[in-house]
């Protein structure tokens, strides 16, 4: 994780940043007052607690939907201005898109590039709830892994692209397709895995691999690796006396104290007391 430069300004009260494999991640609280901000990348800002009576224009436009309640968000283009006005303290998430993001997301072909959009607003549920997920992950220093974060990008760049008539089909063999992905998955656990190498392994974009994979196993590819590794983890703690850390670090965990934290949380039980009990 890359800690992402952003200069200190009036009113900015706290400030949180990374900047990943294409994006980047800002939670930020402002103190009430009007604000001009230009973003030099497509930005999605997303409030996190309830702003009543804020009000949002880029570009001079002010947007219907951006007016800071829980569940809106607006999109704000490249080298676009926005101005707000907060009669309260404000804080937010603030999502960048690099422009090697936008046109790797574009290469399926699947609803407008992201270097098309304009400047919008709406209320989604969805686009929250990825939100406050990846403010999660901001807080936490990227614990859950490259897959994971990639993912929500794919998830929230999708959901701000969505067209709401699409309905894709899926061939009856999508399943069979992922087998080169779970092998890879299965022979990798100890590696950060990202969404790209997992698409290039059955020939899909990123987009379309983390909608077929979810189609097709029931669950998002960054579950299914994390199921993986924690069966992994099962299976060396029952057999053999591998000290925690090497366990961990075998089975793609970061640290010795996020792989206990999610095998509790998985299995409840701590990785001292499995092996006990095995």
């Amino acid at each position: 994780m890359r800690r992402a430069a952003l200069p200190q300004k009036d009113g900015i009260r706290r400030l949180r940043c990374a900047a990943w494999d294409g994006f980047s991640a800002v939670a930020i609280a402002r103190d009430p007052g009007e604000h001009l901000i230009i973003h030099d990348e497509l930005a999605l800002a997303v409030p996190l607690i309830d702003m009543a009576g804020s009000s949002v224009a880029i570009d001079g436009a002010r947007l219907a939907c951006a007016n800071g309640h829980i569940g809106t968000h607006c999109v704000v283009p490249a080298g676009a201005s926005l101005l707000g006005r907060w009669p309260n303290a404000t804080d937010y998430l603030i999502v960048k898109f690099a422009a090697d993001f936008s046109e790797r997301f574009g290469e399926d072909g699947i609803g407008p590039p992201l270097r098309n959009l304009a400047p919008s607003s709406g209320v989604d549920d969805a686009v929250h709830r990825l939100s406050l997920l990846l403010r999660d992950e901001l807080e936490n220093g990227g614990a859950r892994g490259r897959l994971y974060r990639e993912a929500l990008a794919i998830a929230l760049a999708a959901a701000i692209t969505r067209d709401p008539r699409e309905t894709p089909a899926l061939a009856p063999s999508i399943a069979r397709r992922m087998r080169p992905a779970l092998d890879f998955m299965h022979d990798n656990l100890e590696r950060d895995i990202g969404i790209a190498a997992l698409a290039g392994c059955v020939r899909l974009s990123p987009r379309q691999f983390t909608r077929q994979f979810r189609a097709a196993l029931g669950v998002a590819p960054h579950q299914y690796l994390l199921d993986q590794r924690i069966a992994r983890a099962k299976q060396l703690l029952s057999h053999g006396d591998q000290p925690m850390a090497v366990i961990a670090e075998r089975c793609g965990f970061g640290t010795l104290s996020h792989f206990s934290r999610t095998f509790r949380a998985r299995t409840g039980a701590t990785p001292a007391r499995f092996r006990a009990e095995a």
